[in-house]
C-alpha cells in the first residue's frame, strides 16, 4: 500500500518529487561534506546582491537546489501539503510559472529593499554578500496560489491568516528573508488566479461541495448515492419476490424506485 501510494505521488507530481529528491541529496551533502566546501557551494548559490549583479539567472536557479539550515523533513510536509497538490491541480507549466514568479519576485523585492537600506545608510554595506538561499519563496507562492482552491466561505479566513502570520514576522524581524516570504505569498495570491483555469476551479468547487448540506438537511453525496442504493434494494426485492418471500420494506422501495 505504501509503495503504491508513493508511485501514485510520483506519477501525479513528478517534478515535485524530483525536486524534493534533489533537496535530499544536497541536504545530505551539507551534513557530510567538508564545511569549507559546503560554505563555498552555498556562497556561490546565494541570491545576495553581489551574486545577483554578477549572474542573476544562474544564481536564482542554483538557489532552488539548496535548503538553508539543512533541515529536510519539514519541507517533506510542505511539499506533501502544498507543492505536490498544486502541481496536480495546475500541471507542470503553470505550477513552474507560479513557483518561479514567487522565487524571482520575492528575491527581487527583498534584495531591492536591502539595497535601498544600504544606500540610505540604514544597513551595513557588508550585507551585500549576506547569504539568501533556499526554496521557501517558491513554497510561499504555492501557498498563496492554493487560496484559489479553498472554498469561498473559508478563502478570506485563509488569506487573512497566512498574511497576518508573515506580516507579523516582518514587523518582529524586518529582515530580507521575512520580507521575501511575504512578497512571495502576495505574488502567489495575485498570480495564482491568472494561472488557474476555469475548469480547474469548477472541479475544485465540485469536490469541496460534494459533502455539503442539501436543502432537506441531507448531504448531497447521500442524495447522489440514493438512486444507487434504491436500485440495489430493488434487485434484492425482485429476488426475494421470485423466491416467494414477502419483504414489505423492499417491495415499497421497489415501487418508489420504479416510479421515480
Amino acid at each position: 500500500m505504501v509503495i503504491r501510494r508513493a508511485l501514485e505521488m510520483v506519477r501525479t507530481a513528478p517534478a515535485s518529487c524530483v525536486w524534493l529528491a534533489m533537496l535530499f541529496v544536497t541536504t545530505m551533502l551539507q551534513h557530510t561534506a567538508e564545511p569549507a566546501r559546503v560554505a563555498a557551494w552555498l556562497a556561490s548559490s546565494s541570491t545576495d546582491l553581489d551574486n545577483l549583479v554578477r549572474d542573476p539567472v544562474t544564481v536564482l536557479a542554483a538557489s532552488l537546489a539548496w535548503l538553508d539550515g539543512a533541515y529536510w523533513l519539514p519541507y517533506v510536509a510542505m511539499f506533501a501539503i502544498v507543492v505536490m497538490p498544486m502541481e496536480r491541480r495546475l500541471g507542470f507549466r503553470r505550477w513552474a510559472g507560479l513557483g518561479l514568479a514567487g522565487h524571482v519576485i520575492g528575491t527581487g523585492v527583498s534584495q531591492g529593499a536591502l539595497w535601498v537600506a544600504i544606500a540610505l545608510g540604514v544597513s551595513s554595506s557588508t550585507q551585500v554578500s549576506m547569504r539568501d538561499i533556499g526554496v521557501s519563496y517558491a513554497v510561499m507562492a504555492f501557498v498563496g496560489g492554493a487560496a484559489c482552491f479553498v472554498t469561498r466561505a473559508h478563502r478570506r479566513l485563509f488569506v487573512a491568516t497566512v498574511c497576518s502570520i508573515l506580516a507579523v514576522a516582518v514587523v518582529v524581524d524586518p529582515g530580507v528573508t521575512n520580507l521575501g516570504h511575504l512578497t512571495a505569498l502576495v505574488t502567489g495570491l495575485v498570480v495564482g488566479p491568472i494561472l488557474v483555469r476555469d475548469d480547474q476551479l469548477a472541479a475544485s468547487r465540485f469536490f469541496s461541495t460534494s459533502m455539503s448540506k442539501s436543502g432537506s438537511g441531507q448531504s448531497r453525496s447521500m442524495a447522489l448515492n440514493a438512486p444507487m442504493r434504491s436500485s440495489v434494494t430493488a434487485r434484492r426485492a425482485y429476488h426475494l419476490w421470485s423466491a416467494g418471500t414477502t419483504y414489505q420494506g423492499a417491495s415499497s422501495m421497489s415501487v418508489r424506485s420504479s416510479t421515480a
